[in-house]
Parts: structure tokens; sequence; C-alpha cells
């Protein structure tokens, strides 16, 4: 069954991790919307406390609302809540392969949103020399 964005339920999230193979980093922040079609029903916005980042880059892009975000010093509470949050709603990826990996042990359908919206992956710019 293809999905409806604007009468179905589900969740769409964002992860940023420490590094983009997850055997080797943590999710750093998890954000994700509950949306019954177009309309929010509530938002889930987690990160890690700033000691376990080591990225000083990856912590600029991150410190941003910190009054918005909770914060644990236990990056396995992040997915653990984060189950418990989206229930059983189909997940709505906004970046596909180190996101379905972060979120492996999630029994929940996982689709690529920008396919439902018919846009296509953006193409990873080549550097000319």
């Amino acid at each position: 069954m293809i999905m409806d964005l604007l009468k179905d339920k589900y969740v769409i999230v964002e992860v940023i991790p420490t590094s983009s193979d997850s055997k080797k980093g943590i999710i750093a922040q998890l954000s994700a919307l509950k949306l019954d079609g177009i309309k929010l029903i509530d938002r889930f916005d987690y990160r890690v406390d700033e000691k376990l980042v080591n990225n000083k880059d990856l912590l600029e892009m991150i410190s941003y609302d910190k009054d918005n975000f909770k914060y644990t010093d236990n990056p396995d509470l992040i997915l653990s809540e984060f189950k418990k949050w989206s229930g059983d709603l189909p997940i709505m990826l906004i970046e596909k392969d180190y996101t379905k990996e972060y979120l492996a042990s999630l029994n929940n359908k996982m689709e690529l949103v920008l396919s439902l919206i018919h846009i296509s992956e953006p193409t990873r710019l080549r550097r000319i020399s």
C-alpha cells in the first residue's frame, strides 16, 4: 500500500550520527515529527550530552535550539524512547543509508520520504579540477 502523506499517520525522522557507520558511532541527535496528514501531532527531539560528541564541527551543527531538546548521557536511551514514542507508525526517512542502519532495531515500515513526494535523491556533486 502506498502512503498518502496528506491523509495517513506517520513519522518523519532525522538522525544526526557521530559516524556514518552505525558500528562506529552513536546517535548525536534524533528529531522526528509525528503527523496525521499535514497536521502535527507531536515532536521528538533528543540529543546526547555534548561531552559524548568529539567532533567540533558536529557539535556546532547541533548547537541550535538547546532548550527544545531533551539531553541524555546514555545514547541507547534515545533509540529506546523513540521506539516507544513512534509506536508502530510508518517512518519516513530523510536520508536512507545511515539512518536505516541506526534505526535497524525498529520493526516499523520505513520509506524514503523523497520517493513519496516524487523528488529524486540529490545528486552528489563531483569536484571538477
